[in-house]
């Protein structure tokens, strides 16, 4: 392979180059384009959300199936990452979104779930 232009990022959503993962005020879970590139998010049209209350861990199993009980739909944002509404989840599990915050994120095969600690 050779040598590969680095043009920068035109967002700042974490540290260039790691995967990472926000939960906005307005109740929208966002995986950065470094999460998106390295999990192949354009291969999936759907998420369907996970809450540990032990770890206070959010888990997403991404899929292609919308009549999976619990799908959403995955949004494309002009970020160029994929994004969940995720509102109704976040109120149901009293997790807090007045601010907005970033997550690394990582994925566990044996759950196959991509995961984020939030406390």
């Amino acid at each position: 392979m050779g040598f590969q232009r680095f043009e920068g990022t035109k967002y700042r959503t974490g540290r260039i180059g790691e995967p990472m993962i926000s939960i906005w005020t307005i109740g929208q879970i966002s995986f950065n384009i470094d999460a998106k590139r390295r999990f192949n998010l354009d291969d999936f049209t759907h998420a369907v959300l996970f809450f540990d209350q032990d770890t206070r861990s959010i888990g997403i199993l991404l899929t292609n199936d919308p009549n999976e009980i619990g799908a959403l739909k995955l949004i494309i944002p002009k970020t160029g990452g994929r994004a969940i509404s995720a509102k109704k989840f976040l109120n149901f599990h009293e997790i807090d979104y007045s601010v907005s915050k970033t997550y690394p994120l990582e994925y566990d095969r044996e759950a196959n779930l991509y995961v984020f600690k939030i406390d």
